[in-house]
């Protein structure tokens, strides 16, 4: 019985993550904290449906976890993986890529493209040689740095390396911290330094 009253369903679990992704106060702290904003810069968030349109039949079926329009100027992608993918940079470039073209119907503008961004959260590490936990990529020319366009932009987590280093203490590190989290405890202490995290938890 006392095991029972102590059992917390782990936050990285896929189903316990998309049913917090489902409280608009969680999804904002999560964003902004993802994104490096103010969470008062997110005026409005709704969630999309997830399944990617298929043009032809032989088209390769994409569902997503979680598909977020912000502000309506943007629409983001957050995915969390627990096992290792070998193709998960092609996977995930294949939703972001496949999302950011769904937007255009017959007769509209490429101006009317917003941004889309993809942010994965792994349990696994897809960089191993670098120690950073956070990453982030646009498309930059190579020797300028020169950003060729803001429409596109992914995010990664690896989680696996939050306990062999130390990293600055910021809103996405609590996230991280959280998400990672296995015991009651810890996630209770992380849940006590940001609001957000504690409407989570």
């Amino acid at each position: 019985m006392e095991k029972e009253k102590e059992f917390i369903m782990k936050p990285k679990n896929d189903f316990c993550f998309k049913e917090l992704m489902m409280d608009d106060e969680v999804r904002k702290g999560f964003l902004a904290a993802c994104l490096h904003i103010d969470p008062e810069e997110i005026k409005e968030t709704r969630i999309l449906p997830t399944h990617l349109r298929k043009k032809h039949k032989d088209d390769k079926l994409g569902i997503l976890d979680v598909r977020i329009s912000m502000n309506n100027q943007k629409e983001i992608n957050v995915e969390i993986q627990l096992i290792y993918m070998k193709y998960w940079k092609e996977r995930s470039l294949f939703y972001l890529c496949k999302m950011f073209s769904d937007q255009l119907h017959e007769g509209e503008e490429y101006g009317e493209l917003e941004q889309c961004i993809h942010i994965g959260i792994l349990d696994f590490n897809l960089f191993p040689d670098d120690k950073e936990y956070y990453s982030c990529f646009h498309l930059w020319e190579d020797s300028r740095k020169r950003q060729y366009s803001d429409k596109l932009e992914l995010h990664v987590l690896e989680l696996p390396k939050l306990g062999k280093h130390q990293y600055p203490e910021d809103a996405l590190l609590k996230w991280a911290n959280f998400l990672n989290g296995t015991q009651k405890e810890e996630m209770e202490a992380v849940a006590k330094t940001d609001k957000y995290v504690e409407k989570a938890y």
